[in-house]
């Protein structure tokens, strides 16, 4: 699952003018985000580099992402290290890295 949903960032980037995808990376499509099994609150996606880093803005807690361009992603919050994670698609439209979750159009393609 990493490796589309950093393909479809990928492409992303390639299909759109420069212009159209600063439009899209300055603002994002609304998500909605659940932490560990909480309830579902609006939250963001912050695209800081296509593929390689994003952040989820869940109320006051960011969780930022990186991936290292082989398979591997890792998740850090202000309160914790860098620690692994694994995506998974839990439904058609939920994105999930371990107990962070995101429901919405997420920026794939």
């Amino acid at each position: 699952m990493a490796v589309a949903f950093l393909s479809g960032l990928a492409l992303l980037s390639l299909a759109m003018p420069a212009s159209a995808m600063a439009q899209s990376l300055a603002d994002p499509p609304p998500l909605r985000c659940q932490v560990q099994g909480g309830p579902w609150l609006n939250c963001q996606m912050r695209v800081q580099s296509l593929g390689e880093r994003w952040t989820l803005v869940v109320g006051q807690e960011e969780f930022a992402f990186q991936h290292d361009g082989k398979g591997s992603i890792r998740m850090r919050t202000a309160r914790t290290n860098w620690v692994p994670v694994q995506p998974r698609w839990r439904e058609e439209t939920t994105l999930c890295w371990d107990g962070v979750c995101a429901q919405g159009e997420i920026p794939l393609d």
